[in-house]
């Protein structure tokens, strides 16, 4: 069985745990917390403390430099469970990230007809933005393509990929590290797939249909 800590009157667990509890991968746990915070409530579902306080809690020490820690409630587990037993429901190997292609960690591919090379983990937004913009393909940047992509419903509020067009292999994610060290979050990453769906979607010839905020 699993041992708890106490803080502030509920019984907390950490997110190692979460994960040896509902078997899954903590890639995982931060992507449906991002991608559908509206849902997770502070103080109710989950904590976030620093690590002196989580070593004071538990005993345990951090490795990593990480420097906020979250600590989720049995409701907060509960929420998870309930979003990864709905009709979202993936497992960690339906994701298309990094930690997906390490055998392939070298590969570039290509997207011939844009002549745009990209690694196997993906490129940025920003970066698929400038690449489509040097060849005359989109007249925006970074920020507005963000903003497309929301207002066509492919990220979230957060800038997170629904699963959907995860699953399809047009999108990724993977988590990254704060540059200050206070916690992580969820970083998007286009694939060859997405990186022609955004250049058919949003061409300066193009309808952008679904898109009315213009350019």
């Amino acid at each position: 069985m699993i041992k708890h800590t106490m803080y502030k009157g509920k019984k907390v667990y950490n997110s190692k745990q979460v994960r040896s509890l509902l078997n899954i991968e903590f890639d995982l746990i931060l992507q449906l917390f991002y991608e559908n915070r509206e849902r997770f409530k502070d103080g109710r579902d989950y904590f976030y403390v620093d690590r002196v306080l989580f070593s004071k809690l538990t005993g345990e020490e951090i490795k990593g430099t990480s420097k906020m820690i979250y600590l989720w409630t049995t409701e907060g587990i509960e929420l998870i469970k309930d979003l990864l037993d709905g009709e979202r429901q993936l497992t960690f190997y339906d994701l298309p990230n990094m930690q997906e292609v390490t055998k392939e960690k070298n590969k570039v591919t290509k997207v011939d007809e844009l002549d745009i090379y990209v690694p196997a983990e993906g490129l940025d937004v920003g970066d698929v933005a400038r690449a489509l913009q040097s060849k005359g393909i989109i007249n925006f940047g970074q920020n507005t393509l963000f903003r497309k992509l929301r207002n066509r419903g492919v990220l979230n509020a957060y800038n997170v990929p629904y699963q959907q067009y995860i699953k399809n292999g047009m999108f990724g994610i993977y988590v990254q590290e704060k540059k200050n060290g206070k916690g992580e979050y969820i970083k998007c990453k286009v694939f060859e797939k997405g990186i022609r769906k955004i250049a058919e979607w949003f061409a300066i010839d193009g309808d952008d249909m679904n898109d009315n905020n213009g350019n």
